[in-house]
Formats: structure tokens, C-alpha cells, sequence
């Protein structure tokens, strides 16, 4: 469990990161043991993806230190990742084990009799070094990763994502950094990598939304709130549990506290004439009490999405749908009618034509053959994988307003409090 002395491989220490007036990490501080597997919870922009920045050594803190062993190994999946455009897919995933290449490069240079000859065997054995090639195609049929030959500059941002955490995993670092894993990946490759975590020897950290994969890889939750960090032995349905019981203490101590001071308060405002010692405590035990931090009380947010306008019976018909691209046929002959309030979920793996099929439907692409026929009252709503719809010129309420002067901004105003913490 992470905060258990003797094993430790990295120690972050009263480490502080603020944004102008907005306070991330206060004075936080958290240790990482060998074997953890840490599941890393909390609001977004409570500093979650900040503080795996901070370990990975991308982003120095205000304040604090990072304190790790001497021989630690670290790959850090980061949701701005980066990959080489002059490399290929497969170059570039080999690149994630750049240390194992380099220990195999000087054992090949080295002299069989050398000293260090033996030692660069062991360390390269235990890394699995000799199997790299076979362990990234491994991954990538796994994960969904294009062709090894494939340009960088020609792949998708979910296969990019795939690409990047393909390179992030197969190095075998002592100390795995994921920020949102499963993020582009399909149900199957998700159990992949649920299997591949479950049975890592090392140690990993990661940042997901996801529950259900915190439930299946975790051995240890740390939730980031208010600037601070709390442990919790166990995985995401533990910690819900011990959250809960937190959260009633400090409700119920912050409750005395209340009370308490409001009887103070009471005592304050008669202004006792005599000043003695006992009174003089009494009034500096008030104030020390009254500075005190209340406990940051969090409810789960609550996101309502207003009823639609009435619609027509028939919203969209597909009839005998089919679509190619590229030369590959992605589906064909699909038959459905989206009646007033459907609810549709749509699954498979990657590649199969999903997204496609939504465009399809948007008339963003044209069908190879069949027909689609929208209702004349339906209008669409989209939200696409890389959010290209968003202006990055526009503030947070225009964008949720459209920037129209005559909507209700009380209306607008208490949507974006409902999903957003600033």
C-alpha cells in the first residue's frame, strides 16, 4: 500500500502547484511502494494529470520534492502524448524500451570475459530484452495498433493514443504512469490490459474514469481533493466504502466545530469584564479554532440534460445501409428505424466502422448503397472523439450558449456549475 515505509520507490514530499488563485497540490505528500498498483481518483482539474506530470519529471512543483530511487525505471503515458513523425509505428514503440535497446546494444560491444558481461545478461533477461520484438507485436495485436510500417502522420488520434500506450507498456519499467489507459480502446482490448496490469511486476499508477477497470487492476486507492491526498487500502468499491465513513466523520467533527464556535461566539459578544488568564485562553483557543480549514465536502455532481422537443414517429430509417472506404467494407444492409426516444448503444472493436456509421447517419459521409431518411422536426447534436467542434477562442459560456445574447444565462450558468468545479 502506497505510505508503508521499506519497499518505497518514490517519495513526493509537501509538494505545492498553484494556477494563479486556484490551488492544486497543498503541501501534499505521498510515497509509492513496490507491487502498488494505485488508482489515482478525483474531481477533473483537481490536479490528477498535474501530479503524474510531476513523478514523470515533465512539470517541476511551485514547491516540494520528488525524491525516487537511484536505478528507477519510468514509462509515463500522458494524455498530450507525443510520437516521433520520423519514425514508424513499430520504431516508435520500441523507442518506450530505449533502455532495454541500450543495455543490449553494450552487451553485444562487450567482451565475453568483461566483468559487467554476466550482470548485463541477468538484467536484460529479467527485463525480458530478448523477447522485445515478439512482446510488441504481442501488444499491438492486442491493443488495435495499425500497421508496424505505418506512418505516424497518417494515423487517427485513437490510433495515435493506441500507438502511445503500445510504447508506454511493453518497456516493463519499474514504475508504469498511466493517465486515462483505456481511453480509444474497445472492450476487448481494455480486458487486455486489465490481464497485462493485474500481472505486471512492477509498480503502476494510473488516472481513469473508469470503475470498473479501477475494481479489476487496483490494490490501492489515492483520491486527490483539495489539494490533499488520502489513501485507501483496497480497490475502487473498498475505497467507496471508507469514503463514505471519512466523510461522515468529518461532517459530523465539522458539525461540533460549528456549534462550538457559535457558543464562543455568544461568550465573545458579552465582552466578559475580566480579562484573566482563563478567559484570555479561552479567546485564543476561539480564533485558533475558527481559522481551522472546514473539511472540502464533496457531492457527486449532478448532470441533467432537458427533455427534447417533440419529434415526429419517424426520427431516422436506415434502409439496406452499407458503407466502403478505402476498399474495405465496413457494414452492409442495415435496416432500423430510430423511433421517438431511442436509446442506442453501439459496440465493437475498433476499425469496424462505429464512428463511421454515426457520420452516416450525420449525412457527413454518403452511403455506398441504401438509403438514409432523417425526420423533418430531428436535429442532431454531435460530439466527435476529438471535440473539434469546441473554439478554443471562445470562453466556457459561449461555447455552452452558442453565443447567443438572448438565452437565459441563469439556464446556462447552472449547466456548466453542474459539470465543471471552476
Amino acid at each position: 500500500m502506497a505510505n508503508e515505509p521499506g519497499n518505497t520507490i518514490l517519495s513526493a514530499s509537501e509538494l505545492e502547484v498553484r494556477y494563479n488563485e486556484q490551488v492544486v497540490l497543498d503541501h501534499a505528500s505521498l510515497s509509492i511502494s513496490e507491487g502498488d498498483r494505485i488508482g489515482m481518483v478525483g474531481r477533473n482539474g483537481s490536479g490528477k494529470s498535474t501530479f503524474l506530470k510531476i513523478l514523470a519529471g515533465r512539470q517541476e512543483p511551485d514547491g516540494g520534492a520528488v525524491t525516487r530511487r537511484r536505478d528507477l525505471v519510468t514509462s509515463y503515458l500522458s494524455q498530450e502524448f507525443t510520437l516521433d513523425p520520423k519514425l514508424n509505428v513499430f520504431e516508435n514503440i520500441k523507442e518506450g524500451a530505449r533502455h532495454v535497446l541500450d543495455l543490449i546494444h553494450e552487451f553485444e560491444t562487450l567482451h565475453v570475459d568483461s566483468k559487467r558481461h554476466d550482470a548485463l545478461e541477468e538484467r536484460i533477461m529479467t527485463l525480458d530484452g530478448w523477447n522485445l520484438d515478439h512482446r510488441i507485436k504481442t501488444a499491438m495485436s492486442h491493443l488495435g495498433v495499425p500497421d508496424a510500417q505505418q506512418r505516424i502522420d497518417i494515423l487517427s488520434g485513437g490510433e495515435k493514443r493506441r500507438v502511445a500506450l503500445c510504447r508506454a507498456i511493453v518497456a516493463l519499467p519499474d514504475l508504469l504512469l498511466l493517465d486515462e489507459p483505456t481511453n480509444h480502446l474497445d472492450p476487448e482490448s481494455i480486458e487486455w490490459v486489465a490481464e497485462f496490469l493485474e500481472s505486471y511486476p512492477g509498480t503502476v499508477l494510473l488516472v481513469t474514469h473508469d470503475r470498473y477497470f479501477l475494481d479489476r487492476v487496483t490494490n490501492c486507492i489515492v483520491e486527490l481533493s483539495g489539494g490533499q491526498f488520502y489513501s485507501y487500502t483496497g480497490n475502487y468499491t473498498d475505497y467507496l466504502l471508507a469514503r463514505a465513513e471519512r466523510q461522515a466523520t468529518e461532517e459530523l467533527v465539522e458539525h461540533k466545530r460549528q456549534m462550538f464556535l457559535r457558543r464562543e461566539l455568544e461568550w465573545v459578544r458579552r465582552g466578559p469584564k475580566a480579562r484573566t488568564t482563563k478567559s484570555k485562553s479561552r479567546l485564543d483557543n476561539y480564533f485558533e479554532i475558527a481559522g481551522q480549514k472546514a473539511p472540502d465536502i464533496e457531492n457527486d455532481m449532478e448532470l441533467v440534460i432537458p427533455p427534447p422537443p417533440q419529434l415526429g414517429n419517424r426520427v431516422v430509417e436506415l434502409s439496406g445501409v452499407g458503407l466502403e472506404l478505402g476498399g474495405k467494407r465496413l457494414f452492409s444492409n442495415l435496416n432500423f428505424t430510430f423511433a421517438n426516444g431511442t436509446r442506442i448503444g453501439v459496440c465493437g472493436r475498433n476499425g469496424l466502422g462505429k464512428t463511421s456509421l454515426v457520420k452516416v447517419i450525420l449525412g457527413q459521409l454518403a452511403p455506398t448503397e441504401g438509403t438514409v431518411k432523417v425526420g423533418q422536426l430531428t436535429k442532431f447534436n454531435y460530439v466527435d472523439q476529438s471535440r473539434l467542434q469546441l473554439r478554443e477562442d471562445r470562453t466556457v459560456f459561449d461555447e455552452v450558449s452558442d453565443g447567443t445574447s438572448s438565452i437565459r444565462a441563469d439556464c446556462s450558468c447552472a449547466r456548466i456549475a453542474r459539470c465543471l468545479t471552476k
